[in-house]
């Protein structure tokens, strides 16, 4: 799915702004080149947001796991265009199923943890989703079954897939498949008959702009891509940077100042959910940060 109009990507790619590389292809190469570094890191208060082991992850088990979810992704029969809409809490897999999406061609299209059927209802009807990826629950909430009610509702969506603890009837486990060996092959024969583009849409982010229903915003991997030098120079985010979320990581902005930032400079990111300011004092110190964002929208600090 190519966003871009024709003139343009001649234009960026003319002027050097542009390129042929992917997402993955970063991932892939911090994977090689720092296999042992951590790369992700839950929040230590994970069992009580979404259930589950708080995990470190590093790069080698990051490309690891983004294998074996997009050879899962792909078995149960998404396809390169696909849209799928993720409602995941700031854990390691919602990253992971970022990559695992890109690495099939799959636009995800992540949503804040708050929305609830109003937003899902819109969003669902405006990008005709073809799944909904989502943890069981996020605190209180029961995030699968308002999936699988919603599902029944949206002639689009053919699969909801939890991440979690005991997910009700009807949905995948993707925590439980996330565990199997990826069949490799199968991967690599698709992405080489479905051929991915640094041009072709990776996600899609929702912002609620100067209306009541959310807007969605496409982004291709050169949308993405071109925005991490400027960034990862200004703010001085260098090689091996230890970077604090407390945001969750699904707007334009938390992509724009962690994601891309952490992918080009081989990072880690220490993942804070929901914001407590306690926690998030803690992890500054413990984790031994280099950059966060404050958490109010209109500034940013560097540490």
């Amino acid at each position: 799915m190519i966003i871009a109009s024709a003139d343009r990507i001649a234009e960026y790619t003319a002027k050097g702004w542009w390129g042929n590389v992917l997402l993955g292809d970063w991932l892939t190469r911090n994977a090689l080149q720092f296999p042992e570094r951590e790369a992700l890191v839950d929040p230590p208060n994970r069992q009580q947001i979404t259930g589950g082991e708080a995990r470190r992850i590093t790069w080698r088990q990051t490309a690891d796991a983004v294998e074996r979810l997009a050879s899962y992704l792909l078995a149960v029969g998404l396809r390169k265009d696909d849209v799928v809409v993720i409602q995941l809490a700031n854990t390691w897999e919602l990253l992971a199923v970022y990559f695992a999406c890109a690495r099939i061609g799959v636009v995800a299209s992540p949503l804040p943890a708050q929305y609830r059927e109003n937003e899902l209802t819109n969003i669902l009807r405006t990008t005709n989703a073809r799944a909904i990826i989502c943890a069981t629950r996020i605190n209180k909430h029961d995030h699968a079954q308002m999936a699988l009610q919603l599902a029944r509702q949206h002639p689009s969506v053919k699969y909801v897939l939890a991440v979690g603890e005991r997910p009700p009837l009807g949905a995948l486990d993707l925590s439980e498949a996330i565990e199997h060996a990826p069949d490799t092959q199968a991967i690599a024969k698709y992405v080489a008959a479905n051929p991915v583009s640094a041009n072709d849409a990776t996600t899609i982010v929702w912002t609620s702009g100067t209306e009541s229903n959310p807007k969605g915003v496409a982004r291709s991997h050169n949308d993405w891509l071109i925005m991490a030098p400027f960034f990862a120079e200004q703010f001085g985010i260098e090689q091996g940077c230890r970077l604090l979320a407390g945001r969750q990581l699904v707007t334009c902005g938390s992509f724009t100042a962690y994601l891309v930032p952490w992918l080009v400079r081989a990072g880690t990111i220490i993942l804070h959910h929901p914001f407590q300011l306690p926690l998030f004092l803690q992890q500054l110190r413990e984790e031994r940060i280099n950059f966060t964002l404050d958490y109010a929208p209109t500034s940013a600090s560097l540490i």
